[in-house]
């Protein structure tokens, strides 16, 4: 059967309202492509990485936007970051690691009182960055992990908070 033109419309206009309620659609475009078909295109949001404040996840989106949504477990993949503003800066710290080209099993970022970075490590090693030169401290890194394998876990903590220096934690059995 046929639908009327004013159904189609209508049916079109409902569409175009639930997609525009899905906060996880960047764009969309409805095309009529026939009398009974319609085409729908979907952009979704690019998806960063998570928020933590208390005990609830919130997505964080490539323009560092909070997105309230329902967190599946396929998502828990992605850095989580946690502290005061740590969303506004989760694209910065996420493009200096790849710029740097240093490959970090990272688990989750904390935002230090609003100035600097601790990144923890899947493998319990925790990483202390400098508040300036984020980038040379990182290829710094990658260099000293390079020759020493400092990041496979003999240390739990990785001080980098002086520029140019580092401080080793060892880990104790």
């Amino acid at each position: 059967t046929q639908l009327d033109k004013d159904n189609n419309y209508n049916n079109l206009d409902l569409i175009s309202n639930v997609l525009k309620k899905k906060n996880l659609i960047k764009k969309f475009i409805i095309t009529k492509t026939s009398n009974n078909l319609i085409t729908v295109k979907l952009e979704e949001k690019n998806i960063i990485g998570l928020l933590k404040i208390e005990n609830n996840y919130f997505l964080i989106d490539e323009f560092n936007n909070v997105i309230m949504s329902k967190i599946t477990p396929n998502l828990f993949h992605l850095p989580i970051f946690v502290g005061k503003n740590s969303n506004k800066n989760a694209n910065v710290i996420l493009s200096l690691i790849k710029e740097s080209d240093i490959n970090l099993n990272y688990l989750s970022f904390s935002f230090v009182d609003q100035r600097r970075w601790n990144i923890s490590l899947k493998n319990g090693v925790k990483i202390l960055l400098p508040e300036n030169k984020v980038l040379d401290t990182l290829k710094l890194l990658k260099k000293i992990d390079s020759q020493y394998d400092i990041l496979k876990g003999n240390f739990i903590e990785i001080d980098l908070r002086i520029n140019g220096k580092y401080f080793l934690k060892p880990k104790i059995n």
